[in-house]
């Protein structure tokens, strides 16, 4: 038996055996409400877009990236047989978007789209780095699974610099003895600790620097074109030179 055909049939085994054992196909994107920090007043926060989808890994088939999320793997060379992709009620970039809101929120901020907000101060966008989730069953009914949620928060001023960024990853492996998938518990878990993550970055004096400095860096150069325009008004005109008369 050559090695192309040792493929196939290993890939349709797999393929099989993931029918029979009911591999989990959908899995939801889900996190606990984060714990508060000790703020007082909120502060207002102007945000862009918070999840800005980057390309993940490999896919089974052409899925769009936001929709799968992962791979089922046979062989002891973890060939992908099936794809793990987000529920319909949990959507990858409206998910990503309303946990970092709910960082943010918790964080101590008031969170106001970036067009509504002054023109002159910093804007907070986001990324999501991964979202990307394994299992692989060569050893079954031991299931050895995996993966982890990665995001990254980026804090501009309005020409593009960056003033602050930090990415969050948190991960979450697992091994089931029994054959079971268990995606959903551990995406919740590392989502939930990944947004704590952002509560408490967010709310450290570090970013709340960078963002006084935005602030303040935004109205000197909404200044600077008045300031400018007064000091020419105020110069004194030069007089022409009177012409001598021989």
């Amino acid at each position: 038996m050559n090695r192309g055909t040792s493929s196939i049939l290993a890939g349709a085994l797999g393929l099989a055996l993931a029918a029979s054992c009911g591999c989990q196909g959908y899995a939801r994107i889900a996190w606990d409400l984060p714990k508060p920090a000790e703020v007082g007043e909120k502060t207002p926060l102007a945000v862009g877009d918070l999840a800005e989808l980057k390309r993940q890994g490999g896919v089974y088939d052409s899925r769009p990236v936001e929709t799968v999320i992962g791979k089922h793997t046979f062989t002891v060379f973890a060939i992908p047989v099936g794809n793990l992709n987000t529920h319909p009620t949990t959507p990858l970039k409206a998910s990503f978007a309303r946990a970092l809101r709910d960082g943010l929120e918790a964080a101590g901020y008031e969170l106001v789209p970036a067009g509504e907000a002054p023109a002159d101060g910093p804007v907070l966008r986001g990324e999501v780095n991964a979202c990307w989730w394994w299992s692989y069953f060569w050893l079954w009914p031991v299931v050895v699974q995996g993966g982890q949620n990665k995001a990254t928060l980026i804090l501009e001023s309005r020409d593009g610099t960056a003033l602050w960024k930090r990415e969050f990853s948190r991960i979450a492996p697992g091994v089931s003895p029994g054959g079971a998938f268990a995606f959903d518990v551990m995406i919740k878990r590392s989502m939930t600790r990944l947004v704590q993550d952002v509560v408490d970055a967010c709310s450290s004096e570090e970013f709340r620097s960078a963002l006084r400095r935005g602030r303040a860096a935004g109205h000197t150069a909404m200044r600077q074109p008045g300031q400018a325009a007064r000091a020419a008004r105020r110069a004194p005109t030069a007089l022409p030179r009177p012409r001598r008369v021989w």
